[in-house]
């Protein structure tokens, strides 16, 4: 990870076989497993960040702008392609994605790193730990990233700039060699362009419209005695979904204004 030149955490992933990454703007990536990717987000994998689910019930999947670590900080991340659901759940359809970070024992001192250029902008970072007491440990971090919202197919501004600023703390503790107690927290705040979020409704609308179209095709097979009531529902709750992400992003749209 180190020696990639990364410096998020979907572009780390784009080095691992079988996983598909798509960047959809400044801020948007979609990551999928064995070729199952689309704009809208993969939701049928089961992403892990030291052992807890980033899954977002908004979209079903994860918005990995929010997930900005300081790749410094991360150990290991293991990639299980294939169906995993009967081990870890309904989300593991597709592939599991384990994101481990470091003990903040193994990351004591100072550390910074500072990135600039035409698309990534800004990007600077800073962590430090320390030893409270014997055995406990603790790293704090803030990180700040200004990225270009890049051009059209014209050659006109995209308008998709994103400007995001995060901190976090990671306590260890080891009250004896058995027993490790960890405590974390992160708070992140993101700005990017009103013309981002409407290329999302924009996306999303033509979903709604799609799935609106599959609903009547199912049923119309259901009636004919060709589908079942299974098809019915899935095709429906699908719908429902995508609904309730468009009804989101449209009250993002009007917060931002």
């Amino acid at each position: 990870i180190h020696r990639s030149g990364a410096t998020t955490l979907p572009d780390v992933l784009r080095l691992v076989p079988g996983v598909d990454v798509m960047q959809i703007d400044a801020h948007s990536w979609s990551v999928g497993v064995l070729g199952f990717l689309n704009a809208n987000g993969s939701n049928k994998l089961l992403v892990l960040i030291d052992g807890r689910t980033v899954y977002s019930p908004l979209f079903s999947g994860v918005f990995w702008d929010a997930q900005d670590y300081v790749l410094d900080d991360i150990d290991r991340i293991e990639v299980i392609s294939g169906p995993g659901s009967t081990l870890w759940g309904a989300n593991a359809v597709n592939g599991v994605i384990n994101i481990t970070t470091k003990s903040a024992k193994d990351t004591q001192g100072l550390y910074t790193e500072v990135a600039t250029g035409t698309e990534l902008e800004n990007m600077t970072g800073v962590r430090y730990g320390a030893t409270l007491a014997p055995n406990v440990y603790l790293r704090v971090y803030g990180k700040y990233t200004e990225r270009d919202g890049g051009v059209l197919a014209d050659g006109s501004d995209a308008s998709t700039d994103w400007t995001s600023r995060r901190a976090g703390f990671r306590l260890d503790a080891e009250p004896s060699p058995q027993t490790i107690l960890t405590l974390q927290g992160d708070v992140a705040q993101s700005y990017f362009s009103i013309r981002a979020i409407d290329a999302e409704i924009d996306t999303v609308t033509r979903t709604v419209g799609l799935r609106d179209e599959q609903i009547k095709l199912v049923r119309s097979r259901f009636e004919g005695g060709v589908g079942n009531e299974l098809d019915v529902a899935r095709a429906e709750t699908e719908l429902a979904a995508t609904e309730s992400e468009l009804a989101a992003l449209l009250r993002r749209r009007a917060e931002m204004e």
